[in-house]
């Protein structure tokens, strides 16, 4: 089967999306906490984090 080259243009866009959809969660989870009037949740801090890092390192990877 033949694979199609993805062009150098669509994947530094497609990582910069996967890099804005990191900073809605880091400021959804892990920003929001600080600032909610509800308790400290460690759970989504924690969750925040882990899923921001993935797709940081995600669009590094894209974008190599």
């Amino acid at each position: 089967m033949a694979r199609r080259k993805i062009s150098a243009k669509f994947r530094q866009s497609f990582s910069e999306k996967i890099m804005e959809l990191g900073n809605l969660v880091a400021t959804a989870l892990v920003f929001g906490q600080f600032i909610s009037s509800r308790e400290f949740s460690l759970e989504a801090f924690i969750l925040g984090m882990i899923f921001t890092g993935a797709t940081y390192f995600i669009s590094y990877e894209i974008s190599r």
